[in-house]
């Protein structure tokens, strides 16, 4: 794989890992029924799915290559 490749599994690594993160403080947040806080938290989580899933499907059209899982 080339280095754009590498960098491009690097980000989408660091947009997951912040999703997970997120969502760990949606739980935090709920307990102090903070719901405007879980709802600012569920939405970032939201966008880096998006993100992450718009990342997933350019890569797929680009390689042409489709793998079940």
């Amino acid at each position: 794989t080339g280095k754009g490749t590498q960098a491009d599994l690097q980000a989408l690594r660091g947009d997951l890992q912040a999703a997970e993160t997120t969502l760990a403080e949606i739980d935090a947040i709920m307990a102090m029924e903070d719901y405007l806080g879980v709802k600012a938290k569920a939405e970032s989580v939201q966008t880096l799915a998006a993100r992450v899933n718009e990342q997933v499907a350019q890569a797929i059209q680009k390689t042409g290559k489709h793998k079940k899982a």
